[in-house]
This record gives C-alpha cells, sequence and structure tokens, in this order.
C-alpha cells in the first residue's frame, strides 16, 4: 500500500473534515504536516487504474475540499501525481513548505472559472482545405499548393483565435486575480480555452460580466466552474508535491 495526494491546504480553525471516499474507495484521511494540511488515502498500486471513475473519485475529494467556506486556500494536485508512502509526504511538506505558502497565499480565497472558445466555422475551413494526401492522381505541384493554402488557412485562423481571446480576456479585466490562456494547439483535441483565478465571492459578478459578453460573429464561448484552480498550480509544484 501507499499513499495518494489530493491536496494541501490551509485549515486555520482546525475543523474535522469528512471527505467521500477516494481513488479505489479508500478512506480519505486528513492530517496536519507543520502547519499545512494534507488530504491522501492509501491504495493498492497494483491496480491503480486511469479510469474517468477512479478520476472522479479523485475529483470529488477535492471538490468537498475547496466547497468548505472554512478553507481559504487549497492547491488541488492532478490525478496522475506519483504516489509515495507516507513518510516522503511529511519530508515534502517539511522540505517545500515555503513554496506552498507561497502558492497558498496567491491562490487564497479563489477558484477557477473556465471558458471555452468554439468557431463554427473550424471543421469546415478543415475539410476545404484538407489536403488530398499523396494520391498518384495528385502531381507534386498540385499536393504542395494544397499544403501551403493549408498553412495559409491554418495561420490565418490562429490569429483570428488570438484576437478574440484576447478581446474575452480584456472584457474580464478587473474581475479576476490573474488568468491563462490555451489556445489548443499542441493539446489533441482540447478546445481552446481561457482560465480565470476568481476570488469566490466574486462569482456573480464574473457571471455576470459573462451574460455582457459580446463574441464576432461565428464564435462561442461556455463557461464552466467555480473549480478547484488546477490550471493555477504549476508543474513545479506537482513534482515538488511528488516528492521530485
Amino acid at each position: 500500500m501507499t499513499c495518494i495526494v489530493y491536496s494541501i491546504f490551509r485549515n486555520p480553525n482546525k475543523i474535522s473534515l469528512q471527505l467521500p471516499d477516494g481513488v479505489q474507495e479508500s478512506q480519505v484521511q486528513v492530517g496536519e504536516r507543520e502547519g499545512l494540511w494534507v488530504a491522501s488515502s492509501l491504495i493498492d498500486t497494483q491496480k491503480l487504474a486511469g479510469t474517468v471513475q477512479e478520476a472522479m473519485r479523485f475529483f470529488s475529494v477535492n471538490e468537498a475540499v475547496f466547497d468548505r467556506q472554512d478553507i481559504p486556500s487549497m492547491i488541488p494536485l492532478r490525478y496522475q501525481t506519483v504516489p509515495m508512502d507516507p513518510t516522503s509526504v511529511i519530508e515534502c511538506v517539511h522540505r517545500q513548505r515555503s513554496r506552498l505558502d507561497q502558492v497558498l497565499d496567491f491562490l487564497n480565497g479563489c477558484g477557477e472559472m473556465g471558458l471555452r472558445i468554439l468557431s463554427s466555422d473550424q471543421a469546415g475551413m478543415k475539410q476545404k482545405y484538407q489536403p488530398e494526401g499523396t494520391s498518384l492522381a495528385s502531381s507534386g505541384t498540385a499536393y504542395l499548393r494544397s499544403r501551403q493554402e493549408k498553412s495559409r488557412m491554418h495561420m490565418m485562423e490562429e490569429e483570428k483565435l488570438q484576437e478574440v481571446m484576447d478581446h474575452i480576456t480584456a472584457h474580464f479585466s478587473g474581475y479576476c486575480r490573474s488568468c491563462l490562456q490555451e489556445t489548443g494547439q499542441g493539446h489533441g483535441r482540447h478546445l481552446p480555452g481561457i482560465y480565470f483565478l476568481v476570488p469566490k465571492e466574486g462569482r456573480a459578478a464574473f457571471e455576470a460580466q459573462f451574460q455582457s459578453l459580446v463574441c464576432p460573429e461565428k464564435w462561442k464561448v461556455l463557461m464552466t466552474g467555480l473549480w478547484p484552480p488546477y490550471n493555477f498550480v504549476s508543474q513545479e509544484v506537482f513534482d515538488h508535491a511528488n516528492g521530485i
């Protein structure tokens, strides 16, 4: 058996937390480590599965912590966090205490709102300018022209997307503590998106601002949240939490 960590958080009132079962239906334990609190559970690494069900169990634990009004700040880890033995968890918090405090200060009182951006003509553009491959029926010159045209149209779409993302980001100026843009490039099937670090008490104002958002024609924006601020916890923190 080994330990998997869900989140690290502050619990100034030292309240007793009853959290839902975690990965592999394991009982989640909450313990104090040098003034910080850690939600973790013991699991069998030989049976650790990357299923949606197990991921949802992991996320449900963090959501339960995040929803508590008396938990001012938390660092939510991701499901791919490397399991480690309980002693390593204590050592990790001790070794990285200063860095963890910095992140908790930054995230204090905040959650994450996400916006996904869709273009109604993206599918049509992809189909229209899709090269015909290396068919023997096509000449080398025609194939090259097709590739060049596709590249040109792709660059135009990227420029349009960036303009839309900048327009949306500016619209929420003053309604968030920080924001991150994700164009979707290099992320497989992920849609472009913008993530906002929003104070919990500012959620209603953010949602009202979203209702007044006017996007250029052919663009649509979907809103999600408020969630634990996963996208504002850097890989550096994940590595530290993993004891790497």
